[in-house]
């Protein structure tokens, strides 16, 4: 899915949520691929992080 980023030319579809929900009913586990968010203010607890946060 294309990141949905201010000036990307996306739209949100859902379809990584919708993708997970499915994952879990079905007794599969989620994938863990995820994109660092941009222009929010996420708190990440000290030690924590993910490598890409630095």
């Amino acid at each position: 899915m294309a990141p949905t980023r201010p000036d990307s030319g996306s739209q949100p579809t859902g379809e990584d949520l919708r993708a997970a929900v499915d994952a879990v009913l079905s007794g599969e586990a989620p994938t863990n691929e995820q994109h660092p968010s941009i222009g929010c203010n996420i708190k990440w607890i000290a030690g924590q992080e993910p490598d890409y946060f630095g």
